[in-house]
């Protein structure tokens, strides 16, 4: 009898370490095929919403991720207008092209023969009314180069103290003219760091701070396949959307006092976050998360860096599924999967049709 006892009791325990081994192989089986993924990888198709970090916060984009390069191009404001003023002449005339005035006092100041040559004895004013009429300024610029070669094309250059003033007047705006008049001329301002990149170490440090300030305590990052997580998050997860290096160690959370964040990126914009961080309840009212000023600039506006790093790692949750919200970026597919209605004839000419029908048997 108790040899079969023995023989139960070896039984048991080789069932249970066979059944321990299976359950860790068999998981670790689903994924070993998978390369994990790196941050870079992450990086190769930047979404639109991290792009965009780039166009709404340019001041804070440069500072966070050019500053700290010794041999960067490009480090503040003021490399920008040396740049486009040395190597980009015409971008800059485009950008910051002077008024008639400004420049008949630069002509005047800077060679009063050639003026006088093409003026004679009329008045600043008068000057400045010839060459503001379409019908005789032609006439008069050729008097200007006449009288000395290029004077009057070197009148719209800009000195680059002069271009430095109006980057750091409207820096958003002059950048999204640079592009829009030279698209060579921004990739040159931001040639330095790729998007790639600038998105691997934001996703990185943005990896970090979300750890460090406990948001997978409050919110997971897993859609369980039971309960009402489908009807609220859509697809349940899957083993390739986490192995990559952004989930070591893995997040799927405790519990859910806020919203799960697997499917979130693209949901809310850029301004949308920087406005629930610095004060939740301003965008969402029945909001208990805490304010996170700290991610952002004095003016409570613009994120810093840690501000765009974790705004980056947000808004690439969930990038890798079609999950995002009625918007400008899957337009197209509304617009398919709601045709327009037909045209249904309105209901008083139906009433006029019957009615002549009507007359029409009588």
């Amino acid at each position: 009898m108790e040899r079969f006892k023995f023989i139960f009791v070896v039984a048991g325990l080789g069932f249970f370490i066979f059944s321990m081994a299976l359950s860790a192989y068999l998981p670790a089986a689903t994924v070993v095929h998978f390369k994990e993924q790196s941050a870079e990888d992450l990086s190769k198709n930047p979404p639109i919403d991290i792009l965009l970090l780039k166009e709404q916060y340019p001041a804070a984009y440069i500072k966070a991720y050019f500053s700290e390069l010794k041999d960067a191009k490009i480090k503040n404001v003021k490399d920008i207008a040396q740049l486009l003023c040395g190597k980009y002449p015409k971008v800059v005339t485009a950008l910051f092209d002077k008024t008639i005035a400004q420049r008949l006092a630069w002509v005047k100041a800077n060679d009063s023969k050639a003026y006088a040559a093409a003026f004679k004895d009329k008045s600043d004013e008068e000057a400045l009314e010839l060459m503001s009429d379409d019908f005789e300024s032609e006439e008069y610029i050729d008097l200007l180069n006449e009288a000395t070669a290029d004077i009057w094309e070197a009148s719209t250059k800009v000195s680059v103290e002069e271009a430095l003033a109006l980057l750091n007047a409207d820096l958003p705006h002059m950048l999204l003219k640079v592009r829009l008049a030279d698209p060579s001329a921004y990739d040159e301002i931001f040639s330095d760091r790729t998007d790639t990149d600038v998105m691997a170490q934001a996703l990185r440090q943005g990896h970090q701070i979300y750890i460090g300030n406990a948001c997978w305590h409050c919110h997971s990052q897993q859609v369980r396949p039971w309960g009402n997580d489908i009807a609220r998050y859509g697809q349940p997860s899957y083993p390739e959307e986490y192995h990559n290096e952004l989930n070591r160690p893995p997040l799927w959370g405790t519990r859910r006092i806020g919203p799960d964040l697997v499917r979130n990126g693209g949901k809310q914009s850029n301004d949308w976050h920087v406005a629930h961080f610095y004060r939740p309840k301003d965008v969402s009212p029945y909001s208990i998360m805490p304010n996170y000023p700290w991610l952002l600039e004095k003016d409570g506006k613009t994120p810093n860096k840690k501000g765009l790093a974790i705004i980056t790692y947000i808004q690439w949750l969930g990038s890798w599924q079609n999950s995002k919200q009625e918007n400008i970026y899957n337009l197209n597919n509304i617009q398919r999967e709601n045709p327009k209605p037909q045209a249904v004839a309105p209901i008083k000419e139906k009433k006029k049709e019957s009615q002549a029908d009507e007359q029409e048997e009588e």
